[in-house]
């Protein structure tokens, strides 16, 4: 919120608290629309998104910001969900790209498929924090509790 409000100074950001899940932050800001319509994503559904051509040049602060926002630390790894497969595809490839194996499998939940693209194992969860990582420590901190477990 702290860096929306850096980047976007005609930003209104309002949080919304819930109880045992994300907060939800809600930003209303021209300079942020325009930003988004510069990438080509404005309008674009959710099954449909894709990692734009000006985020390849960046793909590591990509990959975090994205990671940072829609994926989880799990159990046996670190999980990102998207409804759009053609991204969950890209970020796969991007993350291999990198050397990090990752898996896409899709569910469906209310007659809608999602895509969830996982890193498990200690070796490719420690070159993921390596290479990628999380911005938001409680992430971080899970992510690395999983590296010294073993996990073939």
């Amino acid at each position: 919120m702290k860096l929306t409000e850096r980047l976007f100074p005609d930003a209104r950001i309002k949080e919304r608290i819930h109880k045992n899940r994300a907060p939800d932050v809600y930003v209303n800001s021209k300079m942020a629309k325009e930003l988004v319509k510069s990438l080509g994503l404005a309008g674009k559904k959710a099954e449909r998104v894709y990692i734009p051509a000006q985020a390849w040049k960046g793909l590591r602060s990509f990959l975090r910001a994205y990671f940072d926002c829609d994926a989880g630390v799990e159990a046996n790894g670190v999980v990102l969900s998207t409804a759009s497969k053609e991204m969950a595809e890209q970020i796969s490839y991007a993350l291999a790209g990198l050397g990090i194996v990752a898996k896409v499998r899709s569910k469906t939940v209310k007659g809608r498929p999602y895509y969830h693209v996982a890193i498990s194992g200690s070796e490719n969860i420690s070159r993921f924090l390596s290479e990628i990582g999380f911005s938001v420590e409680e992430q971080k901190r899970k992510a690395e509790a999983l590296v010294k477990k073993p996990n073939p």
